[in-house]
């Protein structure tokens, strides 16, 4: 009990890691997380996720948008809130539940930062408030709890396998593809019970699996039962299992040059953690075989999160993107807390001077040292945000976002005329980023998203191309990129527009149509 008192030094570490992610409040929106907010926005009108607004992701990422527009508001502020406040949450548990996994209580009292303050430190626009960092939680708490429960028996581990598959099942709203992970963690509880404790298979499989499906099962089940009472399953089914692999199938290439531009962010981004990683690695790695046997599941598991987790972003061969590796700040933030704990000891053994104030100061400007790439981002972020007066009101708030956002430059400036008195109300469509919808305050007139037109399958298309006759937005907006992929891709969607609009103006930004009709 003792080792999970709270002290000031976890006082000071939540502090800081709160005021680390005060920081990224106002922070600019990507292409992304407008398209979530622009979909949450919708669903909080009574739009149905799917029917009335389409996309490829699992449900979960646009009802954890849903839940922080409802509370703080459908902005870049409203949705950082929640994001901060499920983050520190987060830092919490961390701080509770691995303390006794450490030798260290000061350096137990790090993993926060080595986590979610590094998660913020090393965050754009582009990453922030994303599936791979939300994911974090509910699937550390999974494999804490199945860890947790092998040090239990009876009621209690099946309490804590169920909790285990109940965390599993909310990481599956999010996305389905990290369901490797959440087998890896049982099967690891299996393994532990058969070796570890002499468990008759049969009865290991059974008592494991049985509390942890069970669990797992439940959030499903209510998502799954949202979707039915809106006759809309049929819908969650294409988008979960059909289209994913049709996409695969149909889209042409391997994006090599994506993926060797997000392993070098990766590998430059994370070098402070993997360097500690590595020193963990190596200690187990020159450890006694019996030494190895009595490691702790926590770490097993933790080692096979970053292992499957690189093979999960692997397989996304459709995107490879750099906010992927966000999945694994978790596990390398934790590993490395321990690789620092491992350290510390030796060195403590080594030196026991190094244990005395001018010991552990000297420590802590090495550490200091190791992660100043990441200090210096924060630096820059807060004087970019004090300079802008905290980003304080709308006007400063969007001179911040613009400095820091090329994108908010362009939207903002494309997107003004649609504020001037002599504009036409109503819905647009964009063929491009949704930055546009979020700035401008228009409302995306079809249920269809421009924002994927390079995944579009041949369905997707014809969709398009009829929500776009059926319910014709007043502007419409082709962005640069899309100029040639429109007319390649889909030449009816070319022509409907041409027989129906006609140009309003010309930027190097793309093209801008008004219904001929409306005029």
């Amino acid at each position: 009990m003792a080792a999970r008192q709270f002290t000031k030094l976890d006082a000071m570490v939540l502090a800081a890691v709160v005021l680390i992610g005060l920081i990224h409040l106002p922070y600019p929106f990507d292409g992304d997380q407008a398209l979530f907010t622009v979909g949450a926005e919708k669903m909080s009108r009574g739009a149905i996720l799917y029917r009335d607004f389409w996309d490829l992701k699992q449900p979960g990422v646009f009802f954890f948008y849903l839940l922080g527009g409802r509370l703080f508001g459908f902005t870049e502020v409203g949705i950082h809130t929640l994001e901060l406040l499920y983050q520190t949450a987060f830092a919490i548990v961390l701080l509770f539940t691995l303390k006794s996994y450490f030798e260290s209580r000061a350096i137990a009292a790090l993993v926060p930062l080595l986590t979610i303050g590094f998660y913020y430190g090393v965050t754009g626009s582009w990453h922030l408030t994303q599936v791979e960092g939300l994911v974090g939680f509910p699937l550390f708490l999974s494999l804490w709890f199945a860890s947790e429960a092998s040090r239990r028996e009876g009621r209690g581990r099946a309490q804590r396998l169920f909790l285990s598959g109940f965390m599993g099942g909310i990481v599956l709203l999010f996305k389905l593809l990290f369901l490797p992970l959440l087998l890896a963690f049982w099967m690891a509880a299996i393994a532990d019970a058969v070796l570890r404790k002499r468990e008759r298979i049969p009865a290991a499989l059974l008592s494991i699996i049985a509390p942890a499906l069970l669990g797992l099962l439940l959030p499903l089940a209510i998502v799954i039962g949202y979707f039915a009472r809106h006759k809309t399953l049929g819908l969650l089914y294409y988008v979960c299992f059909e289209y994913p692999s049709s996409a695969i199938a149909a889209l042409p290439g391997w994006r090599l040059g994506s993926l060797a531009q997000s392993l070098f962010w990766f590998a430059a981004t994370f070098a402070p953690l993997t360097a500690l990683v590595f020193v963990w690695a190596s200690s187990a790695a020159a450890s006694k075989r019996t030494e190895l046997a009595r490691m702790p599941l926590l770490f097993v598991n933790l080692a096979l999160w970053l292992a499957l987790g690189f093979c999960v972003i692997l397989v996304q061969r459709l995107s490879w993107w750099d906010y992927h590796y966000m999945l694994l700040f978790v596990p390398i933030g934790i590993l490395a807390a321990k690789g620092l704990d491992i350290l510390w000891t030796q060195a403590k053994e080594a030196k026991p001077s190094l244990a005395s104030k001018k010991g552990r100061i000297a420590a802590s400007l090495s550490l200091a040292l190791l992660f100043s790439p990441v200090l210096v981002s924060l630096t820059r972020k807060s004087l970019s945000l004090i300079t802008h007066g905290f980003a304080y009101g709308k006007e400063r708030r969007l001179l911040y976002q613009s400095e820091i956002s090329g994108s908010y430059q362009t939207a903002l400036s494309e997107t003004e005329f649609l504020s001037q008195p002599d504009s036409l109300p109503g819905g647009i469509f964009v063929g491009g980023n949704p930055i546009y919808y979020h700035l401008s305050g228009r409302d995306q007139a079809i249920a269809s998203n421009g924002w994927m037109l390079e995944l579009f399958l041949l369905q997707q298309w014809a969709q398009l191309n009829e929500q776009l006759a059926q319910s014709p937005p007043t502007y419409i907006f082709i962005a640069r990129e899309y100029a040639k992929l429109v007319p390649e891709r889909s030449p009816q969607t070319t022509k409907l527009i041409s027989d129906h609009y006609r140009v309003l103006r010309t930027s190097p930004a793309g093209v801008w149509y008004v219904l001929q009709q409306a005029r």
